[in-house]
């Protein structure tokens, strides 16, 4: 009986792939790594040896010219960036004396301004003083005139009666010193009569009646008030005068300034809004009562009043 024999084993399993490449190399049957870079840089100098030539002067010239190119264009525009630069400088420099002269101009007109406050100052004093100078000067004058007036009375809304005269004008005070029972009134007691002034198409006018003295004046003035107060509400009339052209209801009262004129209208506007029944006028002085038994108001001003009215709102 034949027995077979195992073969022989081959190399081990575990020897690797590289121990055999070594193998291999050592026994010359395969190049080396070194072998081959050697190979490789061989090549390459060759190469480099080629592009020495023509080609690579070449290549440097068209470097140098885009290098030149580029150079070139830099400088061109840092130049014109330098010029921009110096314009700029030049238009803050201009800016800055633009600005300083702005500011010496605001600087004189503020003076200017201030010399001008102060001028204003000054006049607006020196119109004080001389409203406060005219304003005296005016009381002074209005009582001047005040003290010239003081023998006066008139007679307001009286028609006019054409072909009118001097003697007629002295039988209407006459007549009426009878009406209200002033019997000691005679023409002696009478200096002068005389129509005012008056627009053309106005159908009445004003009487002043000038009397020899105050006395008589006074006197006369208490005998309409009386003779009013006691035919109310029928008071005096153009008729009680004598003139029959038309009847008008007539008016007695003092001759006062236009300023004292003014005053009273104003006086008498306020009392029917304040409420007050008397206001009247004595010696060309306007005076104002609430009612009967309270103490009068002499109202000397405008200033006055506008006094009086700012105490009455306080009140209410």
């Amino acid at each position: 009986m034949s027995v077979q024999r195992t073969p022989p084993k081959s190399q081990d399993a575990g020897q690797s792939t590289c121990e055999t490449d070594l193998n291999k190399v050592a026994a010359g049957l395969i190049n080396s790594p070194t072998k081959i870079a050697k190979r490789n840089n061989k090549r390459t100098q060759r190469v480099l040896n080629e592009c020495t030539g023509e080609n690579f002067s070449s290549f440097k010239d068209e470097v140098m010219s885009m290098i030149n190119q580029f150079r070139v264009s830099q400088n061109n525009r840092l130049d014109k960036l330098e010029e921009y630069m110096i314009s700029i400088q030049e238009q803050n420099k201009n800016i800055q004396k633009t600005n300083l002269d702005i500011e010496n101009s605001v600087t004189h007109l503020s003076f200017n301004v201030k010399t001008v406050e102060d001028k204003i100052d000054q006049l607006e004093h020196e119109r004080k003083q001389i409203y406060s100078h005219l304003s005296a000067l005016e009381e002074k004058l209005d009582r001047l005139e005040m003290s010239s007036l003081k023998t006066f009375s008139e007679i307001r809304n009286v028609p006019k009666v054409q072909n009118e005269k001097k003697p007629d004008l002295f039988d209407y005070v006459m007549n009426l010193s009878r009406v209200v029972n002033y019997a000691d009134l005679c023409k002696n007691d009478i200096r002068d009569v005389a129509r005012m002034p008056s627009k053309r198409d106005t159908s009445t006018s004003s009487i002043a009646i000038e009397f020899t003295n105050t006395l008589t004046k006074l006197s006369f003035l208490e005998a309409v008030k009386k003779y009013n107060q006691s035919k109310q509400p029928h008071q005096l009339n153009s008729n009680d005068m004598g003139i029959n052209v038309s009847k008008q209801q007539i008016y007695i009262s003092e001759l006062l300034t236009p300023k004292m004129k003014r005053l009273l209208f104003l006086t008498r506007d306020f009392a029917k809004t304040a409420d007050y029944k008397f206001v009247w006028t004595t010696n060309g002085q306007i005076y104002l009562r609430k009612v009967e038994g309270k103490p009068y108001i002499r109202v000397n001003s405008e200033a006055h009043l506008n006094e009086i009215k700012k105490s009455l709102n306080k009140e209410n």
